[in-house]
């Protein structure tokens, strides 16, 4: 809870910058789209606090639903995805492409901030499985009378015990900083959905 309180705090400076800037900056000024980018980022990091703070019962947070295009969802994740995937090929000397495959759908009802947050926790976790490169797929198709997102990656998979495991919290097969966190949110995310 506290440190969801210290994150809170930074957000809204962010938030507060950027809307500034968006406010200053003329509708066709050089970096705008990238001060929009920024800002529906703190905004999804603002509504992920907010799931920090109702988990430890500070203050529960409900975002609202809206009736959306679901590519609507997919293009801001599949921006910061090549981003991420260009910082990744450089550091790791691989090639990886993102590839978006976007079919028209009905319109769906959700919450697009938690959405866009399930499609970011699999984009990074299939970005990270590609440690010797290769493609991550991001697409959007109705199947069955379903809208359906879908992130896969050419990675190497999961070891079978490991996917017991994947949607427990705090479980992780990653070193370094992750939480384990990804997956057990956005399964519970889905669920809620």
């Amino acid at each position: 809870a506290g440190i969801a309180h210290e994150f809170n705090n930074s957000l809204t400076s962010i938030l507060g910058l950027a809307d500034w800037l968006l406010f200053v900056l003329p509708k066709d000024a050089e970096g705008r789209h990238e001060v929009a980018g920024i800002r529906r980022g703190a905004a999804d990091m603002a509504a992920m606090v907010g799931k920090l703070q109702d988990f430890s019962r500070v203050s529960p947070v409900t975002e609202p639903h809206e009736v959306i295009d679901p590519a609507e969802l997919v293009r801001p994740v599949a921006d910061e995805a090549r981003k991420r995937a260009g910082v990744q090929s450089e550091r790791r000397g691989v090639a990886i492409d993102v590839v978006v495959e976007l079919s028209r759908t009905a319109t769906v009802r959700t919450a697009p901030c938690e959405a866009r947050q399930i499609l970011d926790h699999l984009v990074q976790n299939g970005l990270e499985a590609m440690a010797d490169g290769g493609c991550l797929t991001i697409r959007c198709r109705e199947a069955d009378g379903e809208v359906r997102l879908e992130v896969s990656d050419q990675g190497a998979g999961v070891a079978e015990n490991d996917r017991r495991r994947l949607f427990e919290p705090f479980f992780t097969t990653k070193r370094g900083s992750s939480l384990g966190l990804g997956l057990s949110t956005s399964r519970s995310i889905a669920e809620r959905l």
